[in-house]
């Protein structure tokens, strides 16, 4: 099961000056940390003038799949949602 969250995560960055671009490379989550893959899917939203970006990434190992979000407005990274690779059922929304 997707679990949905909306929890404080510690989050190391590259940036890269020739492709201009981001990459999560680790977050730190409960005490736990992990190394990430490849970005899977990245997109923006808005809410008013504050944009969001959204990143779904698993870890290295492919045991977790991660879906994080940073805000424009003051640089704070969330969890939103993560799933282990051994969870079948995907579900959406708060329980």
């Amino acid at each position: 099961m997707r679990e949905s969250l909306d929890e404080d995560i510690s989050v190391i960055c590259v940036y890269d000056a020739t492709k201009k671009s981001v990459k999560p490379y680790k977050i730190n989550w409960h005490g736990r940390e992990y190394l990430l893959g490849p970005i899977d899917f990245h997109h923006v939203t808005t809410h008013g003038v504050v944009a969001t970006h959204h990143f779904s990434m698993s870890d290295i190992e492919r045991t977790t799949y991660f879906k994080i979000a940073v805000e424009s407005k003051n640089l704070h990274w969330k969890l939103e949602e993560y799933m282990t690779a051994d969870q079948a059922e995907v579900t959406y929304g708060r329980g």
